[in-house]
């Protein structure tokens, strides 16, 4: 299992007025939210509500058509070439290098982030996510269950501030279900902040916060 011990700086997440419109219909607009070390938000809402174009708006991965989104250090703004080293994202529907390995995977993110990881580092991670390291085919030949646990594995990787979940139970069986819940419970503990877009119950049941997505369509 990985070490877990180390925290990374408190972030904080501050978004205001947010809207987004995708050519004349507007998804949602006027959410406002703050995100504190520890603190869990589930986005829950319709097929179709915004879900995910909230959570990757969020992450910085998408902007809005209206309002902002600002990461805090230590009470500063973070620059925004900077979020990415504290935030993680898993979802089904990202893309992962399928010619590799799971722990060359590992190994390949951990370098695009300007880090290292070994083979036992990737190997004790494999594990702690329900694969086996021992396993040496190319992750195209997963089951989609498999790789969404690899998908995780790569998120909490280097223990994000933030980590950010799209349906990340879609895919799994109960004991990956379980896995989600264990990874929610690890990345808490240690002080960091998740968000889950999500229509599960079970997903929902694990955030202290909820945000309904049909109370921002106007």
């Amino acid at each position: 299992m990985p070490d877990n011990s180390g925290t990374r700086p408190a972030i904080e997440l501050n978004a205001q007025n947010l809207a987004r419109q995708f050519r004349r219909r507007r998804i949602f607009s006027g959410i406002n939210l703050a995100l504190r070390g520890g603190e869990t938000l589930a986005i829950v809402g319709a097929n179709g509500s915004g879900k995910s174009t909230l959570l990757k708006i969020l992450a910085l991965v998408l902007s809005p058509t209206q309002g902002t989104v600002e990461y805090r250090l230590g009470g500063a703004p973070l620059p925004v070439d900077k979020v990415h080293a504290h935030v993680g994202f898993a979802a089904p529907y990202l893309r992962l290098y399928e010619e590799f390995s799971a722990g060359e995977h590992l190994e390949l993110t951990a370098s695009l982030r300007g880090d290292h990881c070994s083979k036992s580092e990737a190997d004790a991670l494999l594990q702690h996510c329900g694969l086996d390291p021992l396993r040496r085919e190319a992750v195209s030949a997963f089951s989609s269950g498999m790789q969404q646990r690899l998908k995780l594995a790569t998120a909490i990787q280097h223990k994000p501030a933030i980590l950010f979940l799209d349906e990340p139970s879609a895919t799994l069986d109960e004991a990956g279900v379980d896995l989600v819940q264990k990874i929610v419970r690890e990345q808490t503990s240690r002080g960091g902040s998740v968000v889950i877009a999500t229509n599960d119950a079970r997903d929902r049941a694990m955030c202290q916060r909820v945000l309904q997505l049909e109370e921002f369509v106007k």
